[in-house]
């Protein structure tokens, strides 16, 4: 059976107003304790990842000399493996110029001897180049 309006006291409808506003009250705190713990929540993760992103820092930061010592030493390597090429093309290079110095006339093996004398030098240069790379 419903009770209409019209047929309550006006001290009836307040009690009914305000127990509408009592039940309106404990619904809006119960949004306001979500919202709450959603904000806690948030703030919660972003402190973690904050420090995750630190940690994270860290060791990049630890990591930056080993890795620039590892670049400085490959490229050392590679300088030396370029040289050691340089050497070995010039060592076979000096064998050629011997076995045509014996095959050739007396002038042209001055000439070759020259560019011995200067393929030498280069060698020479070279090595004395890559010797004062600093490790």
């Amino acid at each position: 059976m419903t009770i209409e309006p019209n047929m309550l006291s006006s001290e009836e409808r307040d009690l009914q107003r305000l127990a509408r506003l009592y039940q309106e009250v404990r619904r809006l705190y119960a949004w306001l304790g979500l919202l709450s713990g959603l904000c806690v929540l948030s703030i919660a993760l972003m402190g973690a990842m904050a420090v995750s992103l630190m940690t994270q820092q860290n060791q990049i930061e630890r990591q930056i000399p080993f890795l620039a010592d590892k670049a400085e030493f490959d490229r050392v390597k590679h300088l030396e493996n370029r040289l050691n090429n340089v050497e070995t093309q010039a060592s076979l290079l000096d064998q050629n110029v011997g076995f045509i110095n014996q095959q050739v006339s007396q002038g042209l093996p001055s000439q070759l001897k020259g560019i011995k004398t200067d393929m030498n030098k280069l060698q020479t240069s070279a090595t004395q180049f890559c010797r004062n790379i600093k490790y």
